[in-house]
């Protein structure tokens, strides 16, 4: 008996020990990172949000939530790190927990020894350490959405009869999750009755109690989410929507026009809302949405920007081939591991100078020669097509999440289908409304991946230790 509690002990002392390594990878990395950036990378969203912050005074066209949510921390925290590294703890944290539940079943060498290399492989990743040391609400977007996928594998494990206080987590951040960005709110309208009818199917004759818990919690969670909002003055703007629409129908106007498929009369009619000067002196590079905020509109377009959509679905229905052409050169449904020169540097996170920003946030670091140094070795590196293959192209990383979730489909993990669901309605809704290449609303992709590799890793270790035993 005091053999076997020794051992449990040094198993126990093992664990922390490994639990410690897995989390001081991506913490120190991610440290350097902000050492570098310090104090974290603003960009044109935050010099916006901080600027209401700063006035008091709030508009829609950012959910309110994600800007309280930076306002907590420049309020309440006297440094100008805190935002970042309490992003870099809860990454940090959340990697830990997905490796240490991927290990319940299975703690082998062989299963630590992969999750230290892929631990490595993650942490290097440029994107992922700009992104959770930046101060915008694509930083904790991703962060949220890793929390979600840790909860929703417990629940599938537990074939949906799991504990309460994993429903409750869930519901918690997928209410957050809608509540950050604009189509995460859509995302979680067409997911959740997904997930309802799945839990009924499981849950229904035997525990009841779980499925109202859910839901329960989700009405809760979301009442409040509203509260802050009450005690601050929130401007009503035009419709958000409606915003979005036009954007996406300028960006397509302007790929048409600049490709030569209008005719005389269609461009008589664009002419009315935009300067056809300033839609052609743009590169319209449909895998980054910036080049819109250059093009000159008329005061026709600001009073008529719902009639523009509507002209502009006339034009593309007209040039069907066209449009269809824009929107798989535009989506990552269709992705291509060779991309032209004049794309590349829109992979890589770029500072965004912006006039109006507070002085008091100004790039700290901006014109150092660490700083410097960091920014071009990216551009001039010999590889850096490698580079983006392995650590920019999101899209990549989609193909490779249906791969892995067929993996685990067949290795009788199938719920894995709806981690994979969750993220795919996420990147559909955006591909309706904004250029999807772009990285930072494609990073889930990678976050995805990265955790059903964790799982593969201890499916694999699993079949390894079983072949060891039969031996």
């Amino acid at each position: 008996m005091e053999l076997m509690n020794k051992k449990s002990k040094l198993l126990e002392n093992s664990n922390i020990k490994f639990d410690i390594v897995i989390f001081l990878i991506p913490f120190l990395l991610l440290s350097f990172a902000l050492y570098i950036y310090y104090p974290g990378i603003y960009t044109f969203d935050v010099f916006n949000q901080l600027s209401q912050i700063d006035k008091n005074l709030y508009t829609p066209g950012h959910p309110f939530i994600s800007t309280f949510y930076i306002m907590i921390f420049y309020k309440l925290f006297k440094f100008k790190s805190a935002l970042v590294i309490f992003q870099i703890l809860w990454y940090c944290i959340i990697w830990v927990l997905i490796c240490k539940y991927n290990r319940k079943n299975n703690d082998s060498k062989f299963n630590r020894r992969l999750q230290m290399i892929f631990s490595v492989f993650m942490g290097i990743n440029p994107l992922i350490l700009t992104t959770v040391i930046s101060n915008n609400k694509d930083s904790v977007f991703f962060l949220i959405f890793m929390t979600i996928c840790y909860f929703m594998q417990k629940i599938i494990d537990d074939k949906f009869d799991s504990q309460i206080k994993n429903y409750v987590g869930l519901s918690f951040f997928l209410i957050f999750f809608s509540n950050i960005r604009h189509n995460g709110h859509y995302t979680i309208l067409v997911f959740i009755p997904i997930m309802l009818i799945v839990m009924i199917k499981y849950l229904y004759k035997n525990n009841k109690k779980k499925i109202l818990v859910f839901c329960a919690s989700l009405i809760v969670f979301t009442l409040l989410f509203k509260v802050p909002s009450q005690f601050f003055e929130v401007i009503r703007t035009s419709n958000n929507v409606s915003g979005v629409g036009s954007n996406k129908a300028l960006q397509l106007e302007g790929y048409l026009y600049n490709n030569n498929y209008l005719s005389d009369k269609e461009i008589k009619t664009i002419k009315k809302y935009v300067s056809l000067k300033s839609l052609s002196e743009r590169s319209w590079n449909y895998t980054f949405s910036d080049p819109i905020t250059g093009v000159e509109k008329t005061k026709y377009y600001e009073k008529n920007s719902n009639k523009f959509i509507k002209d502009s679905i006339k034009i593309a229905l007209n040039h069907k081939k066209g449009t269809i052409k824009f929107y798989l050169e535009s989506s990552p449904l269709v992705w291509s591991p060779v991309l032209p020169d004049n794309s590349i540097k829109n992979y890589f996170w770029i500072d965004i100078n912006v006039a109006n920003r507070p002085d008091s946030y100004y790039y700290v670091n901006g014109h150092t020669k660490l700083h410097k140094f960091v920014s071009n070795s990216l551009y001039k590196s010999l590889g850096y097509k490698l580079l983006i293959l392995l650590f920019y192209s999101c899209p990549m990383y989609l193909y490779m999440s249906i791969i892995l979730t067929i993996y685990l489909t067949i290795k009788k993990r199938k719920f894995m289908w709806l981690m994979f669901l969750f993220n795919a309605i996420n990147v559909l809704i955006i591909s309706i409304s904004i250029p999807v290449q772009d990285t930072r609303y494609l990073i889930n992709n990678m976050g995805l991946t990265y955790i059903l590799t964790i799982i593969a890793i201890s499916v694999i270790s699993q079949k390894s230790q079983k072949q060891k035993e039969q031996e």
